[in-house]
C-alpha cells in the first residue's frame, strides 16, 4: 500500500470526527484548515511522494490525537511482525543449542568411561610384579659371559622377568631403527664382551643370535609403535653393524686415553 495515500485517508477521517465535535463559533476555521491540509496531502499524493512535505503538513495542520493514532498504526507495522518472527528464530535457535550442547556433553562422557574401563583392562592384563625383579642386572651393560649366562637363565625361568625387560627396553626408542638399537645394546653391553660375539658366530666367535637376550630385543623393538610391523632382516642389519665395530670402538677410547 502508498504510505501517502494511506496516512491522506487516515487524517482525513480522524478529521471528520473533530469537526462533529467542535463548536459553530468554530467550525468555519477548522473548515479553512481542513481545506488547506486537504488539498496539500491530495497534492503530495498525486506527485512523487516526498517524506519532508507530508511530515511538514501533519506538523502544521493536525491535532495531536492524530500523532497517536499514527503512533499505534506504527506498532502494527511491518517491522514490528519482522522483529516478533527473529526473536521467535533466536529463541528457538537457542533451545537447539542446549539440547547439541546437552547430548556432546553426554557422548564426552560415555567416551570417557570407556577410556576409563579399556584402560584398567589393560593395566590388568599387562599387570607385572616387579618386587623380584633387580633392574640393575638388565640396566647396566653386562662385561662377562658370566653375567650374561646368568641373565640367560633368568629369562627362561621366570617369565615375569623376561616381561619386564621387553618393557624396559621398549622405551629406548630413537629416531630411527639404528638409533634405537644402539640404544638397546649400550644398556645391555660393554663393548669388551661384544668383541667375543657376532650374530651368527662368523669366524669361531659366539653366536649371539641363538641367546635369548636377542630375542627380547627383537620383542622390545616391535613393542614400538614405529617399528611393530618391521621385518627381522631389518633389525638385524644394524644390530649386526654394531656388534662388528665393538673392537674399534674399544681402539678409539684406548687411542683417546693414550692421548
Amino acid at each position: 500500500m502508498n504510505k501517502p495515500r494511506f496516512i491522506a485517508a487516515a487524517i482525513g477521517i480522524q478529521t471528520q470526527e473533530i469537526f462533529s465535535q467542535c463548536s459553530s463559533s468554530n467550525h468555519s476555521e477548522l473548515n479553512a484548515d481542513y481545506y488547506y491540509s486537504t488539498k496539500q496531502m491530495n497534492k503530495s499524493v498525486h506527485s512523487t511522494p516526498q517524506v519532508l512535505h507530508t511530515s511538514q503538513v501533519l506538523q502544521e495542520s493536525t491535532p495531536q490525537n492524530i500523532d497517536c493514532y499514527l503512533s499505534t498504526i506504527d506498532n502494527t507495522s511491518d517491522i514490528k511482525n519482522e522483529l516478533k518472527a527473529f526473536k521467535q528464530i533466536v529463541t528457538r535457535n537457542q533451545v537447539t543449542i542446549k539440547y547439541e550442547i546437552k547430548n556432546i556433553q553426554e557422548r564426552l562422557d560415555l567416551i570417557f568411561n570407556m577410556q576409563e574401563k579399556i584402560l584398567d583392562k589393560l593395566l590388568n592384563n599387562q599387570t607385572i610384579d616387579y618386587t623380584e625383579c633387580n633392574y640393575v642386572e638388565f640396566l647396566t651393560p653386562m662385561e662377562s659371559d658370566e653375567e650374561l649366562e646368568k641373565m640367560e637363565d633368568k629369562m627362561k625361568s621366570d617369565l615375569t622377568y623376561r616381561k619386564t625387560m621387553v618393557t624396559e627396553l621398549s622405551r629406548l626408542m630413537g629416531q630411527n631403527l639404528s638409533e634405537t638399537v644402539r640404544k638397546i645394546m649400550q644398556k645391555l653391553f660393554s663393548d669388551t664382551l661384544l668383541t667375543f660375539y657376532s650374530y651368527i658366530g662368523f669366524k669361531g666367535k659366539k653366536q649371539f643370535s641363538t641367546l635369548q637376550t636377542c630375542a627380547v630385543i627383537f620383542e622390545s623393538i616391535r613393542r614400538m609403535k614405529k617399528f611393530t610391523d618391521i621385518a627381522n632382516i631389518e633389525i638385524e642389519k644394524p644390530l649386526k653393524t654394531w656388534m662388528a665395530q665393538a673392537s674399534a670402538r674399544l681402539k678409539k677410547i684406548d687411542e683417546k686415553k693414550s692421548s
